[in-house]
Protein backbone atom coordinates (compact mmCIF):
# COMPACT_ATOMS: atom_id res chain seq x y z
CA UNK A 1 0.00 0.00 0.00
CA UNK A 2 1.37 3.22 -1.00
CA UNK A 3 2.57 5.89 2.06
CA UNK A 4 0.62 8.70 0.29
CA UNK A 5 -1.85 9.35 -2.94
CA UNK A 6 -1.75 11.95 -5.65
CA UNK A 7 -4.66 14.24 -3.31
CA UNK A 8 -2.09 14.14 0.08
CA UNK A 9 0.28 16.01 -2.73
CA UNK A 10 -2.57 18.87 -3.59
CA UNK A 11 -2.10 19.65 0.27
CA UNK A 12 1.53 20.61 -0.69
CA UNK A 13 1.02 21.85 -4.24
CA UNK A 14 -1.62 23.47 -6.21
CA UNK A 15 -2.73 21.80 -9.00
CA UNK A 16 -1.84 23.41 -11.21
CA UNK A 17 1.69 22.92 -10.33
CA UNK A 18 1.12 19.48 -9.91
CA UNK A 19 -0.06 18.68 -13.43
CA UNK A 20 2.80 21.27 -14.82
CA UNK A 21 5.06 18.64 -12.94
CA UNK A 22 3.85 15.42 -13.84
CA UNK A 23 2.54 15.33 -17.18
CA UNK A 24 4.59 14.46 -19.40
CA UNK A 25 2.61 14.25 -22.74
CA UNK A 26 0.52 17.48 -22.39
CA UNK A 27 -2.44 15.95 -22.24
CA UNK A 28 -3.65 17.47 -18.81
CA UNK A 29 -3.19 13.76 -16.64
CA UNK A 30 -0.45 13.35 -14.06
CA UNK A 31 1.16 10.60 -16.22
CA UNK A 32 4.25 10.88 -14.17
CA UNK A 33 2.69 10.39 -10.49
CA UNK A 34 3.31 6.92 -10.08
CA UNK A 35 7.02 7.27 -10.92
CA UNK A 36 7.36 9.74 -8.81
CA UNK A 37 5.61 8.21 -5.94
CA UNK A 38 7.47 4.68 -6.37
CA UNK A 39 10.75 7.21 -6.16
CA UNK A 40 9.94 8.90 -3.26
CA UNK A 41 8.45 5.72 -1.46
CA UNK A 42 11.95 3.83 -2.89
CA UNK A 43 14.23 6.96 -1.09
CA UNK A 44 12.42 6.37 2.09
CA UNK A 45 12.46 2.46 2.07
CA UNK A 46 16.00 2.87 1.50
CA UNK A 47 16.87 4.93 4.63
CA UNK A 48 14.92 3.31 6.58
CA UNK A 49 15.87 -0.10 5.80
CA UNK A 50 18.68 -0.21 8.00
CA UNK A 51 16.32 -0.21 11.02
CA UNK A 52 13.22 -1.91 10.01
CA UNK A 53 11.28 -4.17 7.54
CA UNK A 54 9.85 -2.42 4.92
CA UNK A 55 7.80 -1.32 3.62
CA UNK A 56 6.28 -0.15 6.83
CA UNK A 57 2.87 -1.97 7.04
CA UNK A 58 0.00 0.16 7.21
CA UNK A 59 -2.01 0.64 10.69
CA UNK A 60 0.02 3.04 13.25
CA UNK A 61 -1.41 6.75 12.65
CA UNK A 62 2.05 8.15 14.20
CA UNK A 63 4.08 5.97 11.27
CA UNK A 64 1.49 6.47 8.99
CA UNK A 65 1.43 10.39 9.23
CA UNK A 66 4.89 10.73 8.94
CA UNK A 67 5.23 7.89 6.35
CA UNK A 68 2.91 10.33 4.31
CA UNK A 69 3.87 13.43 5.07
CA UNK A 70 7.95 12.59 4.48
CA UNK A 71 7.20 10.82 1.12
CA UNK A 72 4.76 13.79 -0.14
CA UNK A 73 6.96 15.88 0.36
CA UNK A 74 10.29 14.57 -1.39
CA UNK A 75 7.39 13.98 -3.97
CA UNK A 76 6.71 17.29 -4.02
CA UNK A 77 10.59 18.53 -4.11
CA UNK A 78 10.88 15.97 -7.23
CA UNK A 79 8.11 17.66 -9.18
CA UNK A 80 9.45 21.13 -8.48
CA UNK A 81 12.57 19.92 -9.30
CA UNK A 82 11.17 18.62 -12.73
CA UNK A 83 9.36 22.65 -13.23
CA UNK A 84 12.81 23.49 -12.48
CA UNK A 85 12.19 25.37 -9.47
CA UNK A 86 15.52 25.13 -7.39
CA UNK A 87 15.09 24.36 -3.83
CA UNK A 88 15.67 28.20 -2.45
CA UNK A 89 11.92 28.49 -4.08
CA UNK A 90 10.13 25.59 -2.83
CA UNK A 91 6.92 27.09 -0.54
CA UNK A 92 7.75 23.57 1.43
CA UNK A 93 11.31 23.88 2.30
CA UNK A 94 10.89 24.24 5.75
CA UNK A 95 8.71 20.99 5.86
CA UNK A 96 10.99 18.97 3.45
CA UNK A 97 14.04 20.08 5.29
CA UNK A 98 12.50 18.93 8.90
CA UNK A 99 10.51 16.17 7.54
CA UNK A 100 14.16 14.39 5.72
CA UNK A 101 16.15 15.54 8.93
CA UNK A 102 13.96 13.49 11.00
CA UNK A 103 13.80 10.36 8.43
CA UNK A 104 18.16 10.37 8.54
CA UNK A 105 17.57 11.02 12.44
CA UNK A 106 15.27 7.57 12.37
CA UNK A 107 17.51 5.88 9.54
CA UNK A 108 20.45 6.44 12.10
CA UNK A 109 18.51 5.40 15.23
CA UNK A 110 18.70 8.47 17.01
CA UNK A 111 15.10 8.43 16.82
CA UNK A 112 12.01 5.61 16.49
CA UNK A 113 10.08 5.80 13.85
CA UNK A 114 7.25 5.33 16.86
CA UNK A 115 8.34 4.36 19.98
CA UNK A 116 5.56 1.18 20.10
CA UNK A 117 7.86 -0.06 16.46
CA UNK A 118 10.70 -2.18 17.32
CA UNK A 119 13.82 -1.34 16.01
CA UNK A 120 15.25 -4.23 13.94
CA UNK A 121 18.46 -3.78 15.56
CA UNK A 122 17.15 -3.85 19.10
CA UNK A 123 19.17 -6.76 21.32
CA UNK A 124 16.73 -9.22 23.06
CA UNK A 125 16.45 -8.95 26.87
CA UNK A 126 15.16 -10.73 29.29
CA UNK A 127 13.79 -9.95 32.49
CA UNK A 128 13.91 -12.38 35.68
CA UNK A 129 13.26 -12.30 39.55
CA UNK A 130 13.54 -15.07 42.15
CA UNK A 131 10.20 -16.95 42.83
CA UNK A 132 8.30 -15.71 45.32
CA UNK A 133 6.59 -18.99 46.09
CA UNK A 134 9.68 -20.56 47.52
CA UNK A 135 9.47 -22.75 50.41
CA UNK A 136 12.00 -24.98 52.00
CA UNK A 137 9.69 -27.36 53.80
CA UNK A 138 6.54 -29.74 51.92
CA UNK A 139 3.77 -29.71 53.64
CA UNK A 140 0.88 -31.72 53.28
Amino acid sequence: MPYFTLDQLTAIIPISHLTEGLDDDGNGVEDAFLNVQGMAENRVNGLLAARYAVPIPPGNAGADAFLADVTSLIAAAMIYTRRGVPPEQWPFKGDHSSATARLRAIAKGDEKLIPALPDAQDASVVISEPAGSWSSSLSA
